[in-house]
């Protein structure tokens, strides 16, 4: 009886754990100089460089990447994946490694943005995650997809200078990772966690057991929305009336809650 017991304890810790890749690009069977099939890539029409390209050219650790080079005042260049399905019920993370050689005069903006499958991407929306590049080597970033569940999306990487510049940008590994159950970490969740008041036309409090250290507020589009975070409340005055998902990681915990804006 011990060992039955023991056994299904076995299977029920897996199952908190269980993690499918459902979309991954390492770019190592894209031809010299290509995108893979179904990605897209455009950039500033005066620039001297091409766009977005696979290439094994200062890569060092990396056998092959998808790179660019920006060479002038605000020079741009954009990167989009195909159609990705992100069934509802799940988690996601999204993964790729990150690679910048400043080159010379400064450092260039990193951005991703997460939009509608059928939407236009033109640079103006608001990204998930940015940042101004400095030199780095293979470090790999992770980003929740968690508040675009059951939406069908594409992944847009965009580079623009900010000065007169000349860098390089590599991506490689391109990795989406869906959770099929609850991690331990969000398996309590219900316990000592969540929003209140739900719906709410001003403020939403965070209950939680340990320190928030982000939140953020997504539309029903998946777009990322200006909030406040202060401590443990999160100022919602500005956002229209509607549908919303929170999105909140603590030093221990992740979880993403949908909410009304009354």
């Amino acid at each position: 009886m011990r060992k039955v017991l023991f056994f299904m304890s076995l299977l029920v810790v897996t199952s908190f754990t269980a993690q499918t890749t459902i979309f991954s690009e390492n770019f190592n069977s894209v031809p010299e100089g290509q995108v893979p099939a179904g990605w897209m890539t455009t950039r500033n029409p005066n620039s001297e460089f091409n766009p977005w390209a696979t290439n094994s050219v200062n890569n060092n650790s990396l056998q092959r990447s998808c790179s660019v080079v920006l060479n002038w005042y605000y020079d741009y260049a954009n990167l989009g994946t195909p159609q990705i399905d992100l069934a509802a019920g799940y988690y996601y993370s999204l993964s790729f490694l990150l690679r910048h050689d400043n080159g010379t005069n400064g450092s260039p903006i990193f951005s991703i943005y997460v939009l509608p499958a059928t939407a236009t991407f033109t640079g103006t929306e608001t990204p998930v995650f940015q940042e101004q590049l400095y030199p780095v080597n293979d470090v790999t970033k992770t980003i929740d997809l968690s508040p675009f569940a059951g939406q069908n999306v594409k992944i847009y990487f965009r580079v623009k200078a900010l000065v007169s510049i000349f860098s390089f940008t590599s991506i490689d590994d391109f990795k989406i990772t869906q959770q099929t159950s609850l991690g331990t970490s969000e398996s309590t969740i219900k316990a000592d966690a969540g929003i209140y008041p739900n719906p709410s036309s001003d403020f939403i409090n965070l209950k939680t057991d340990s320190t928030v250290t982000k939140a953020e507020v997504f539309d029903q589009a998946g777009r990322k929305m200006n909030v406040q975070l202060t401590h443990d409340k999160v100022d919602v005055r500005s956002l229209p009336a509607g549908a919303y998902i929170i999105a909140v990681e603590t030093k221990n915990k992740k979880y993403s809650q949908k909410f009304i804006k009354k």
